[in-house]
């Protein structure tokens, strides 16, 4: 026969399992999926799972091994070296509105061919309504040729409230090659979406 005690435990850890966890919610529902670029493994130059690439003209951007944060592989901008080129690699995340979420993303510049004149990077979310119109908008401050070539650099928009009527972030990493075009390559990786 169980002591009161144990019946207590019993039914505490029934109650506990019964709710999933924060982390639990986090991963299944908000956070981005294959965020550090491992799908599809060795297929250097292709675009990642569950991702799409946007561009003004010709895609030059895609996964790359052997340059990561963890895993193996990460994603690389490379520049197109024309003025006012763009690039983006994006992907929509489910929010619920008036929560706040943490959006993150690792940048390194390329130690043999780093990105030089007028080319920038950022982190930017667009906060999407039902019918897939923006109602909102927001960026980290850009990365630039300064950008470390020895370490992975965080950036990210902490604690940032999804507005009215949004049920969607679209998270996305953009490159824009300035009045100048620019020269070079970028690397990203461990893109993450939390809720706070």
């Amino acid at each position: 026969m169980m002591s009161k005690r144990a019946v207590f435990v019993c039914a505490l850890a029934a109650i506990a399992l019964s709710y999933p966890s924060q982390a639990a919610r986090v991963v299944a529902d908000y956070d981005v999926r294959n965020g550090s670029f491992e799908n599809p493994a060795g297929a250097d130059g292709a675009t990642p799972a569950n991702w799409m690439v946007m561009t003004e003209s010709r895609k030059n951007a895609g996964i790359i091994a052997g340059v990561s944060m963890t895993g193996d592989q990460s994603f690389r901008f490379q520049a197109m070296e024309k003025p006012n080129g763009y690039q983006g690699l994006v992907q929509e995340v489910t929010v619920i509105e008036k929560e706040k979420y943490t959006f993150t993303v690792h940048a390194k510049n390329s130690k043999s061919s780093p990105m030089k004149a007028t080319g920038v990077g950022q982190l930017v979310v667009e906060w999407l309504d039902e019918d897939g119109q923006e109602v909102g908008r927001e960026w980290t401050p850009h990365w630039t040729h300064t950008l470390s070539r020895m370490r992975w650099t965080k950036f990210q928009l902490k604690n940032r409230r999804a507005p009215r009527g949004a049920v969607k972030a679209r998270v996305g990493v953009h490159m824009w090659e300035g009045s100048r075009g620019s020269r070079g390559e970028f690397y990203v990786d461990n893109i993450a979406v939390e809720e706070k």
